[in-house]
């Protein structure tokens, strides 16, 4: 279009031209993916471990486990019996809620959210595992009261020892 005929057209008011561009995003550079691990796939290099968890399994890796939670760290590398092998059953846990809980671990970092924090302070305090508790005492700390009621932040502060969450 000419600019005779947009000072023509009704696309000029008051020294003012409004534009309306359509754009479609063909490539985007620089945004990362964030790693997501498989750990219903033995992956040779990075597992030496099997949980087995109501029939189900899950390869892990014992010493990144071991780094998060004592109480791996002693079922995997002290005189237990679960040192001398390479599959160990869990239980009372639920399979769903437990990769939850590695996927809180491992690189991909997965958030806190209104939906698993409940069962992630469960089984963050069962472990020993404290990054996964500060990172729901994190998360409740920002969470609206819509979100989760200050009664259940008030219990769950008691219960699991979140002392920034008691005083919040």
């Amino acid at each position: 279009m000419a600019w005779d005929e947009v000072n023509n057209s009704n696309f000029v008011r008051n020294d003012t031209i409004t534009v309306t561009a359509r754009v479609v995003v063909q490539k985007v550079l620089g945004v990362r993916n964030v790693p997501k691990y498989d750990f219903g796939a033995m992956q040779t290099n990075m597992c030496d471990m099997t949980l087995l968890i109501n029939k189900q399994r899950l390869f892990v890796n014992k010493a990144y486990l071991a780094l998060y939670s004592p109480v791996f760290y002693a079922m995997f590398f002290s005189n237990f019996q679960e040192r001398e092998k390479t599959q160990v059953e869990l239980e009372d846990v639920a399979i769903d809620e437990f990769r939850e809980l590695l996927h809180v671990i491992y690189p991909c970092h997965k958030p806190v959210t209104v939906e698993n924090v409940e069962y992630l302070l469960e089984l963050g305090d069962k472990y020993e595992i404290q990054y996964v508790m500060d990172e729901c005492e994190r998360f409740l700390m920002s969470a609206t009261t819509e979100e989760v009621p200050l009664i259940t932040k008030l219990v769950w502060a008691d219960q699991y020892l979140l002392a920034k969450l008691q005083v919040c």
